[in-house]
């Protein structure tokens, strides 16, 4: 008789529960719950790696890392550059690359290593900027003054084909000597040379005076000729 009353109830018990979330009736009448659900009936969540459930809701989490933890019970680990996750609540890195609990950070060495080599370009771009400024106002100077930038005469030789001086500042014999040394040409600025149209009155350009096509006479040609004229 005992035993009779016990199986009606367990029917009716069946029978009354209600499993939620998905969860399933078993032979005995209890509910079989869905992963991360608990309770007679299924009714409670189970949050995940930190996460609190919602209330009164009570059918969501809040994860501790909205960013890293997602899903409806935080379930679900984003890792980064590359990471693999763990099942423990981080993720597994590459080796001497990434480390942290998403990967999210670079090793130490990679961070010397990329430090340098920004600092590497930029000192390479620094001073490709200053010798391009430098050519800039060495060509500026090629009008005005002769800089001491210039005075290897490749500025001259890309604005002018002649060389432009100022009388403040003209080369001496010996730097004019590998310029005119087979044309027996003399550096006067008063007599071999004629004003450059410039802002600058002092300013000349270099002209090379004219000779007559025969050579010079011989030195016992002109001790004759010089002895002739005197008696």
């Amino acid at each position: 008789m005992a035993k009779t009353v016990e199986k009606i109830l367990q029917l009716f018990k069946w029978r009354n529960v209600t499993c939620l979330n998905g969860g399933e009736k078993n032979n005995k009448g209890e509910c079989r719950c869905q992963k991360y659900y608990t309770g007679p009936e299924c009714q409670y969540i189970q949050c995940l790696y930190g996460g609190t459930v919602i209330l009164p809701e009570n059918k969501s989490c809040l994860c501790p890392d909205e960013y890293h933890y997602r899903g409806k019970h935080c379930e679900t680990i984003l890792c980064e550059n590359g990471g693999k996750d763990n099942g423990q609540g981080g993720c597994d890195c590459l080796p001497d690359w990434y480390n942290g609990q998403f990967c999210q950070y670079y090793s130490s060495p990679w961070i010397i290593l990329f430090s340098c080599l920004g600092l590497f370009i930029t000192v390479i771009a620094f001073v490709c900027i200053a010798c391009r400024l430098q050519n800039w106002f060495c060509s500026l100077s090629d009008i005005t003054t002769f800089s001491d930038c210039c005075r290897n005469q490749s500025c001259h030789s890309q604005s002018h084909p002649l060389s432009v001086y100022s009388s403040q500042s003209v080369p001496t014999a010996y730097e004019r000597r590998p310029l005119y040394s087979n044309k027996r040409f003399t550096f006067d600025r008063e007599e071999n040379a004629i004003p450059l149209p410039s802002t600058s009155s002092d300013t000349y350009i270099a002209v090379m005076p004219e000779y007559p096509e025969t050579p010079p006479p011989s030195y016992e040609a002109a001790v004759r000729n010089e002895s002739l004229q005197a008696s």
